[in-house]
């Protein structure tokens, strides 16, 4: 850990070191010092357009939960086509335990930008459907499919979660990295999984949990109010026993909280030592501290033990007679 702290302080290729802000940035991560109030850098000044006599579409809209520049800032984060941590070599590792080749199909469930769709492609063979909730990641994750040829063996569309309807029989696997913590409906979720998947077909996912019955505590509780999509946690115990209740096997339920740290931290260290003096535009640096600020509550949750991260595998027994 010493180690990375220290490449996170090291002079960039530039020459130049990483701004106050982003030593903040770096410290605050790593739990150093006290944490207090971090003044957001000013933005420049622009003369207000006039206010048109009635609001137009877009003013009437709700504000995205990706705009372009989140994207483009987790691009440099996670990867390009990532939107959590650990990236293309993550993705890899983690389908190991999946018998996927091109004569199989799978579908990733909360898709994102499509790049886990596009490696399990990429190193299996396999034919993935992305479904993704946020309209805004939909269209750049389709357009980054196309970009890489890929748009027939790993599109990207459209899904309401909360209303989910899949062809039964249809897949080899489900896999999905932590998405399923904000959906209210997780029975229709995942009974809709076991309709789709094909007879000793694997659902595979990773997910926020709560760890036992007790009420959240005031970390957690800190950590709903800056999600954008408010969290509905399920518990280990709950989430295991209702798989089991269907026609799954729960083969593994395995905290991976410890990992998954090390990879948001890996993540962030990385983007830091990348970081030149020059690019610390007052309004790019905004954008660093709007995302490293839903980061730490996120950090903060993890580290307070209300909340883990579980690395689930169930599969699917064969249909019982009747």
């Amino acid at each position: 850990m010493k180690a990375a702290a220290a490449k996170g302080r090291r002079r960039g290729k530039s020459g130049t070191k990483p701004g106050a802000f982003v030593q903040r940035v770096t410290d605050l991560l790593m739990g150093k010092g006290k944490r207090r109030r971090i003044a957001r850098p000013r933005e420049p000044v622009v003369t207000p357009a006039p206010v048109a006599e009635e609001p137009t579409e877009t003013e009437e809209q709700e504000p995205l939960v990706w705009p372009p520049e989140r994207i483009a800032l987790t691009d440099r984060l996670w990867g390009e086509g990532f939107a959590t941590p650990g990236g293309a070599e993550y993705v890899t590792d983690f389908i190991q335990l999946l018998d996927l080749s091109e004569k199989k199909s799978l579908l990733n469930v909360g898709a994102g930008l499509g790049g886990p769709a596009r490696v399990m492609t990429k190193e299996k063979g396999v034919w993935v459907t992305g479904l993704e909730a946020l309209g805004e990641l939909v269209e750049a994750g389709m357009e980054l499919s196309v970009m890489a040829a890929l748009a027939r063996k790993a599109p990207i569309t459209h899904f309401d979660p909360e209303d989910i309807s899949l062809r039964e029989r249809s897949f080899n696997a489900v896999v999905a990295f932590e998405n399923f913590y904000t959906i209210r409906d997780k029975e229709r979720l995942f009974k809709a999984f076991e309709r789709c998947l094909r007879s000793d077909g694997d659902l595979l996912f990773t997910d926020y949990v709560l760890p036992d019955d007790k009420p959240p505590n005031a970390k957690v509780k800190q950590w709903f109010t800056k999600e954008p999509l408010r969290p509905s946690l399920w518990t280990v115990k709950r989430t295991v026993s209702f798989l089991s209740g269907l026609n799954f096997e729960v083969r593994v339920a395995e905290d991976i909280t410890a990992d998954y740290r090390h990879r948001v931290l890996a993540g962030w260290f990385a983007f830091v030592d990348s970081l030149t003096k020059a690019e610390l535009t007052p309004i790019f640096a905004a954008d660093i501290f709007g995302e490293c600020e839903y980061w730490l509550h996120r950090m903060d949750a993890l580290d307070s033990g209300g909340v883990r991260l579980y690395r689930f595998h169930v599969e699917r027994l064969q249909d019982r007679r009747s």
